[in-house]
């Protein structure tokens, strides 16, 4: 072999090395797991910011930072305003301190309800805004099309699996959507409680994570009125036969491999 031929391919195989070593990996699952050679987000950006970066919750996989990325200079195009990003995860993941039993193996982020531009040196302050009434039961007058195109935006990302929202929220969404065709969007865009103050964007595992654990498919259905139905649902008594199960769960025990992240 000659010298020029041998210097190449020791330099594409130093290179692949080095991007394995570079590439993150998010293990376990969303409410259980870790993260591997996490990605920073950066706190301010001409089309993002970070809230509350005292934390230091803005690490992710590297596909979230591509969608934030993505997602805000969509944002930025279309006239709806700044993104301003909450909660990733820590820079290996695994439990939070305070606010989430997600967020852990950096294919969470919350995004807050607020648009515009804030002085990097007040990011630690708050300025989400609440978007529904004080019985959750309905939006209220903060809520308008830019919230709702904010939300669209996300959830018509490919890698996005799934959104969370207030059942308010996606109610309103519904009625405010009269394309059958938008429907697909919609069901990603999922109704639970809290998220009055941001909504919750969860991204698709990573085809080369193999121990990044998916989640279970969302309940099919096949018109924006069902969906609606299903977000009002969320407003009913629950069962008088249910018995309530009081008892606390134990934590489950971490994936192998997070354990020795977490002891390293």
């Amino acid at each position: 072999m000659d010298l020029s031929r041998f210097l190449l391919i020791l330099g594409l195989s130093c290179a692949s090395a080095s991007y394995a070593e570079s590439m993150s990996e998010p293990v376990g699952n969303y409410n259980n797991g870790c993260i591997f050679n996490s990605h920073s987000l950066k706190v301010s950006t001409d089309t993002y910011q970070v809230a509350h970066p005292r934390k230091q919750r803005y690490f992710g996989d590297e596909s979230m930072v591509r969608f934030i990325e993505r997602y805000s200079a969509a944002v930025k195009k279309n006239g709806v305003g700044n993104v301003l990003v909450g909660d990733v995860s820590t820079r290996y993941g695994g439990r939070l301190n305070t606010g989430h039993a997600s967020h852990q193996n950096g294919l969470d982020a919350d995004i807050e309800f607020y648009l515009d531009r804030i002085n990097p040196k007040d990011l630690d302050k708050p300025h989400a805004n609440i978007l529904v009434t004080r019985d959750k039961k309905t939006t209220n007058s903060l809520f308008n099309r830019k919230y709702y195109d904010l939300i669209m935006l996300a959830a018509k990302d490919p890698l996005v699996e799934r959104i969370f929202v207030s059942p308010a929220i996606k109610v309103k969404m519904c009625e405010m959507t009269a394309d059958e065709n938008m429907h697909k969007y919609l069901h990603k865009i999922r109704p639970w409680f809290g998220h009055t103050e941001h909504f919750h964007v969860r991204l698709r595992c990573p085809a080369h994570a193999a121990d990044c654990e998916k989640q279970t498919p969302i309940p099919e259905m096949n018109t924006i009125a069902e969906e609606k139905e299903e977000a009002l649902s969320w407003f009913l008594p629950p069962p008088t036969d249910v018995a309530k199960n009081t008892q606390k769960k134990p934590k489950p025990e971490l994936p192998a491999r997070c354990e020795r992240l977490a002891h390293r």
